[in-house]
């Protein structure tokens, strides 16, 4: 988001973002600033927690529904091929090794 300092008078700062020409938040001092943009980044990070969580418990889904619907016999494909489409390979390969469907070397 771009920021804008507006200068009122000599000693007195007025804090606003402004996104397509139009002010969304305005600050009188730098406090409510820092505030409101440490809320933020508390929001962020718990977002971000949130969504790591919910790969992580997905990753083991799709090991669990590969190895009990026994996908590599059927398709004559491997678990590791499959998550690191879905994931990467760097990924897919610690997540393997993690819940013990590959050894590490």
């Amino acid at each position: 988001m771009p920021s804008k300092i507006e200068k009122t008078t000599p000693a007195d700062y007025t804090i606003v973002y402004i996104e397509n020409n139009k002010i969304i938040n305005e600050y009188k001092t730098k406090d409510n600033f820092f505030k409101e943009s440490e809320g933020l980044e508390r929001k962020i990070r718990e977002k971000q927690q949130q969504i790591n969580k919910l790969e992580k418990s997905e990753i083991v889904r799709i090991i669990k529904e590969f190895d009990y619907q026994e996908y590599g016999f059927k398709y004559s494909t491997d678990c590791e091929c499959v998550l690191s489409a879905l994931i990467g390979a760097r990924k897919a390969y610690i997540e393997l090794i993690r819940y013990g469907m590959l050894k590490k070397n």
